[in-house]
């Protein structure tokens, strides 16, 4: 899977959770020129890898983005939504 469609669902997911809707990430879908079903097995394996996070082994990574620096993006309340969670919950 190339990088640009990494970064594409990426921000799916991110506007998933901000959003509560769809209409954004139709519009990102447009512009990127990849299509919804492209992007849902990606999105959905970084739904999970997020709800894994507490567990995970990547230690490291979830405390390098507690970090100022990066703006604390790990502690963001979002990465445990009901979104987040459903998501990574289906196949």
């Amino acid at each position: 899977m190339g990088e640009c469609r990494v970064s594409v669902c990426v921000c799916v997911t991110a506007l998933h959770t901000h959003t509560h809707t769809h209409t954004q990430s139709r519009a990102l879908v447009f512009y990127s020129t990849y299509s919804e079903e492209q992007l849902q097995p990606c999105v959905k394996k970084i739904a999970r890898l997020i709800v894994a996070m507490p567990t995970s082994k990547q230690q490291a990574i979830k405390k390098k983005y507690s970090e100022k620096k990066f703006l604390q993006v790990a502690k963001f309340e979002a990465l445990t939504s009901h979104i987040v969670r459903t998501l990574a919950a289906t196949s």
